[in-house]
């Protein structure tokens, strides 16, 4: 929005400069001079539209390249040194590109979470300052790191992450859920079944069946009904073969033993 504030500004002093330079050439007969500069700005204006247009599109298409990499190693170990050269080059052009850093970070910390290395995806992560973010995108960040910590097993890692957003919401309904899911995580790890298996069931009834909040969901139900000694292959065996490859990728350190005993013959 201010990029296109400041656009707006500029093309309308451009007008009105061109407005004035006509009243006061017109008459001298050097209207030509006028007509010829503003076919120059009209031409910069559309030349940094295509431009503009042709990077987001670019953009674009790398982002859904690197998402989709997530389950291909060959593919995502080349997308996990793209993004450790895009974080780099956002880094070298400091805080204005914070928030692209942030992206990048938790793109990137996700691939290398999938690669097996939750060592190098809260390292990526920690070099992001979301004191310089908006709230919803510094919280974004703090759940990435959170889902980190509880892939390497590290559950006061991930508890002290989410520490500063206790009792927080964002009125995202997505990250609402991604960071109940991580709360609910925590609270399994430290005995508190009946708040865990609460924050799945809640998520399960809101989410689209089979989508990512979904399995996650019913990835800590299958977590909680295993640590009350309740069978939990039925909530795993709900989720798509897809869905159940990203979670043996990314899921906690609990979730991953359970869904890799559930493959063993």
């Amino acid at each position: 929005m201010k990029t296109w504030i400041i656009r707006g500004a500029t093309l309308l002093g451009a007008l009105v400069f061109g407005w004035v330079l006509y009243v006061l050439l017109e008459p001298l007969g050097y209207a030509w001079v006028v007509w010829t500069l503003g076919c120059f700005v009209v031409g910069f204006f559309v030349t940094e539209l295509v431009l503009r247009t042709r990077k987001r599109s670019g953009e674009r298409a790398d982002w859904a390249r690197w998402k989709a990499a997530l389950l291909d190693p060959p593919a995502r170990r080349r997308a996990i040194g793209e993004l450790r050269r895009a974080q780099e080059r956002a880094r070298r052009l400091g805080p204005r590109l914070v928030i692209r850093q942030a992206r990048v970070a938790v793109a990137l910390a996700e691939l290398e979470l999938a690669d097996g290395k939750s060592d190098a995806a809260i390292r990526t992560l920690s070099k992001v300052d979301v004191s310089l973010l908006d709230p919803l995108q510094a919280v974004i960040v703090r759940v990435a790191r959170a889902q980190a910590y509880l892939h390497g097993g590290d559950v006061d890692g991930a508890a002290a992450t989410l520490i500063p957003l206790e009792g927080e919401t964002t009125g995202d309904a997505v990250l609402d859920a991604s960071l109940a899911l991580a709360r609910g995580a925590v609270a399994l790890e430290e005995g508190r079944v009946d708040e865990a298996s609460a924050a799945a069931a809640s998520i399960v009834e809101a989410a689209e069946p089979h989508d990512e909040l979904w399995d996650e969901a019913k990835a800590l139900e299958a977590a909680c009904l295993a640590a009350s000694a309740e069978p939990h292959a039925p909530s795993l065996e709900a989720i798509h073969d897809v869905g159940r490859r990203r979670l043996a990728a990314l899921g906690s350190a609990r979730v991953r033993a359970l869904i890799e005993a559930m493959s063993q013959p």
